[in-house]
């Protein structure tokens, strides 16, 4: 998305109608759509704009979770690290969807969790 997109919502039609002009050129959009949560390993509030866009404009959502990199006062040590993809699906109802997103979301952050030092 572009970098002058309000981060506290509110430019709702603006990010539809640049989501869908990208979308007829072929490009694939990735979307953060969740509240910066303050603690490491933790998901925050799912927002459901998204979700309410791509019902709108009639177009998938492929949930994807990105592990986190644990450090210690700037040292990382040796850790696993992953990404997991969820199933692609159409938006039906928009908060139930951000909602199950989320679930997925947390799911993953719990499994990169007990896997992070595995050898």
């Amino acid at each position: 998305m572009p970098r002058n997109c309000k981060h506290n919502g509110g430019d709702f039609d603006n990010i539809k109608r640049r989501i869908d002009e990208q979308l007829k050129k072929g490009v694939s959009i990735f979307a953060y759509s969740s509240i910066p949560c303050p603690f490491v390993g933790k998901v925050g509030r799912v927002r459901k704009g998204l979700f309410s866009i791509a019902k709108q404009l009639g177009v998938t959502i492929t949930p994807l979770a990105v592990d986190y990199i644990e450090h210690n006062i700037g040292m990382i040590p040796y850790q696993r690290f992953e990404i997991r993809v969820g199933d692609t699906f159409h938006v039906e109802d928009p908060l139930r969807e951000s909602l199950r997103a989320r679930k997925f979301f947390k799911k993953a952050i719990s499994r990169f969790r007990k896997k992070k030092f595995m050898v």
